[in-house]
Parts: C-alpha cells; sequence; structure tokens
C-alpha cells in the first residue's frame, strides 16, 4: 500500500491523517497555547492559501468520481472566463467531467452549457452550439439552454451532413 492510500485510507471517518495534520493535536484547527492567563483562543486571523487549497485537494481526494465532478463545475463556473488561461481551465474541466462514466445528467447538462457559454464568449458559435445541442437532447426542457439555443439560432451556420448518399 502506497504512502498516499495509507494516509487516506479513512477518508471517510473522522480520523485523523497520519501525516501531521493540523488537527491532530485533538485541539481543534490553528489553536494556540495557552496564554498567561491560561486560557486558549484560535488563532482566526492567520490565513495561509496553501493549507485551503490542500485541503480543497485532500477533500477532493475523498469523493466519489460523481462528486467530484460537482465540484469541479461548481468551481468551474466561478472562473472569470475573459482570461485565457480561464477558458482552457474551463475547457479541460468539461472535457474530464464529460469522461466520466455514468455521469449523471444533470451534470452532463451543466458541463455542456458552461462549455457553450465559455465558447460564445470567444466567438465559437459551432462548438457553443454543438453543447447546447447536446444540452437539449440530455434535458429537452431545460430553461438556460432554451434561451441559449433561441439567442444563438440567428447567428449559427450550422452545416447539416447527409447520413445517407445521394443516387
Amino acid at each position: 500500500m502506497s504512502k498516499y492510500a495509507r494516509d487516506h485510507a479513512h477518508c471517510g471517518d473522522q480520523t485523523v491523517q497520519k501525516r501531521g495534520h493540523p488537527n491532530q493535536s485533538g485541539r481543534g484547527p490553528l489553536h494556540t497555547p495557552p496564554d498567561q492567563t491560561g486560557s486558549t483562543r484560535t488563532n482566526s486571523t492567520v490565513f495561509n492559501p496553501k493549507i485551503l487549497e490542500a485541503s480543497i485537494k485532500e477533500i477532493a481526494s475523498c469523493l466519489a468520481d460523481g462528486a467530484k465532478a460537482d465540484l469541479l463545475l461548481y468551481a468551474a463556473k466561478k472562473l472569470d472566463v475573459s482570461h485565457e488561461s480561464s477558458r482552457s481551465l474551463v475547457e479541460n474541466a468539461v472535457q474530464s467531467c464529460l469522461s466520466i462514466p455514468n455521469l449523471v445528467t444533470k451534470d452532463a447538462v451543466v458541463a455542456r452549457l458552461l462549455r457553450a457559454k465559455t465558447r460564445l464568449f470567444t466567438g465559437y458559435t459551432l462548438g457553443a452550439h454543438r453543447d447546447i445541442e447536446a444540452a437539449l437532447m440530455l434535458d429537452p426542457e431545460n430553461a438556460e439552454a432554451k434561451s441559449l439555443m433561441s439567442s444563438l439560432v440567428p447567428y449559427a451556420r450550422v452545416v447539416r451532413i447527409p447520413t445517407t448518399l445521394p443516387n
């Protein structure tokens, strides 16, 4: 068993991790030793973004793939797609989610619409149109997909490829 697997063997439990987790003392997160008056206080003014990132990563590692997709899509919606790096992150996040076997329909629709909106922002209307169509195939009554499609239809140039060859 790898060190990582050993350290994360009890992800569902409230068990303290073996590798010096901040809560290993049992006194709660970020406690300071008693001061001269004997009181123990929580140091809530200290913020370390690396601890936050590590906590997010640890929690995500304990989740099932479907829950990871939920988390990833939630986070991807928060990105500012006016930055090219964010657009790439959204594209990669959506592709990762869509590759999950048995992804729930709700998440597949959310992923497709998120990517469609990102693609619309960049002017990639054909790709956006395909994602919206796929979302509507999964959920024909989705109001957001219908709205996006109705705003896109006058501008989208869709090329239909015949399914049979002409005689």
